[in-house]
């Protein structure tokens, strides 16, 4: 909406000034502008436009770009500072220039000269002030501020709001990123400056050029473990380029981020986390957002930055037990277990449930199925519910599904119309080791009399009393 407030404004200047061409509006309305004390021009720019005080009786030049230059250049460059006096007496004004880095650094107050510290505006006329800025004593960096008019008595304030641009010598950066392992990985981890986010200019060698100064250095990775996903941040916020560098990314370097809570508690809900670097008055905010399998975060320790700013915060969603877990009897492998969305829950306490292979879902073999948990492979990804109830049926307290990879994360609600018998997915490789287990204690009958007695397992589960949102057995 400031194209529209502008606008109004320059017509309101426009009316009263019918000969002002759109300079001398735009000169009006920027010097007369309101600027906030403690706020940096790359924040306000020239201030919030105040019409009563543009209409008042002096303007002065808005804006002045003194320029973009290699540092080490000796040269001076003088630009005249136009004060436009439109009453009848005459004005004077106190002139006070201050600038600085982007970052707030001060500038050698010498690099920076005024022709006279006050200008007389005659009525109805013009005066001009040359500015002249010595390049020998300033360095490389983004420099702002302005050049303040102010009359004795306070009823005039102007102000010219100055630029410049001083380029330092371009380096080569180059990223090695390596795993969790310590190997060589291919990555193009992110790179944000003063200038903004940095292309890589040999993306296959992984090698960025930037102007000498500092730079953020990120990179984020994922890891699958039997339990789920882990994520790596890893982070150098302060990496200082003052030739070519090669700055290694190194996931070992990483630390598990350890939330504690009264209650044991898992994490239930999207996790995410966010990284912020502020660096010569421009900043990024990058973040991270992940499914509630992402089991741990991990994330690189870094020193205090000494320029600009740097934050990081993460958010976890953690609900206290009831969590579901589930081990096979005797061996004390852990089942990588979910409960299915719509699943009633299991008898509160924990109990020994024994398992029969049941075949697949499309087909299922459930005739031994009574009193057990039927294990059931669903290759083809049909719809469970059928092969559930008929499983409840034939007697079965429980259904484990095999999932077919290894990451079987699925997330349990409390609403909705519930399945007919407890059913619990468990990633493939977890699936095919309690199936390996049951065909191992197969036992074989000849007698024509019996039919063959299908092999079990006996699988272990614990729950404590369930929380009141989620209702979910978990186990000890």
């Amino acid at each position: 909406m400031a194209l529209p407030h502008a606008a109004g404004a320059a017509a309101l200047l426009a009316q009263r000034h019918p000969d002002w061409d759109g300079a001398a509006l735009k000169d009006a309305l920027i010097s007369s502008a309101d600027t906030v004390k403690g706020q940096k021009v790359t924040e306000q720019g020239g201030g919030r436009i105040d019409v009563a005080a543009a209409l008042g009786p002096v303007t002065a030049t808005g804006t002045v770009a003194l320029g973009s230059f290699e540092a080490g250049a000796t040269a001076r460059r003088t630009v005249p500072l136009t004060y436009t006096n439109s009453s009848g007496k005459d004005v004077s004004l106190t002139l006070t220039p201050g600038w600085s880095e982007a970052d707030g650094r001060p500038v050698p107050a010498e690099a920076l000269e005024l022709g006279s510290d006050s200008v007389r505006v005659p009525a109805g006329g013009t005066a001009e002030v040359p500015l002249t800025l010595d390049l020998a004593r300033v360095p490389q960096g983004k420099y702002y501020g302005h050049v303040i008019g102010t009359a004795p008595d306070g009823s005039v304030t102007v102000h010219t709001t100055l630029s410049l641009v001083v380029h330092g010598p371009v380096h080569r950066l180059t990223v090695r990123t390596l795993d969790k392992d310590g190997d060589r990985v291919r990555a193009l981890p992110t790179i944000y400056g003063a200038e903004g986010f940095v292309d890589y200019t040999d993306p296959d060698a992984a090698v960025a050029e930037g102007e000498e100064g500092v730079y953020s250095v990120s990179h984020t990775s994922m890891d699958t473990a039997s339990d789920g996903q882990e994520l790596r941040e890893v982070i150098q916020p302060e990496v200082k380029v003052t030739k070519d560098t090669v700055v290694t990314m190194d996931a070992r370097a990483t630390h598990a981020v350890d939330i504690r809570t009264p209650k044991p508690a898992e994490q239930r809900g999207a996790l995410s986390y966010q990284t912020y670097r502020e660096l010569d008055g421009h900043s990024a905010l990058q973040g991270t957002m992940y499914f509630d399998n992402a089991k741990r975060l991990y994330v690189s320790p870094t020193a205090t930055v000494t320029r600009g700013t740097f934050e990081f915060s993460s958010r976890w969603q953690l609900v206290v037990a009831p969590l579901l877990e589930a081990t096979v009897a005797g061996t004390g492998n852990r089942l990588n277990a979910y409960y299915m969305p719509n699943s009633p829950l299991l008898d509160e306490g924990g109990s020994t449930l024994t398992a029969m292979a049941a075949g697949d879902a499309a087909e299922p073999a459930l005739a031994h199925a009574r009193g057990k948990v039927a294990v059931l492979t669903n290759r083809d990804g049909i719809d469970e519910r059928p092969v559930i109830e008929r499983a409840a049926a034939a007697g079965a307290r429980a259904v484990v599904l095999v999932h077919w990879e290894d990451n079987a994360w699925t997330r349990w609600s409390p609403e909705g119309e519930r399945m007919a018998l407890p059913t619990i997915r468990v990633g493939a490789r977890s699936g095919d080791d309690l199936l390996d287990r049951i065909a191992r204690r197969t036992t074989k009958r000849t007698s024509s009399a019996w039919p063959a007695r299908a092999g079990s397992a006996e699988v272990n589960t614990a729950a404590p009393t369930p929380t009141k949102f989620t209702g979910q057995d978990a186990a000890s």
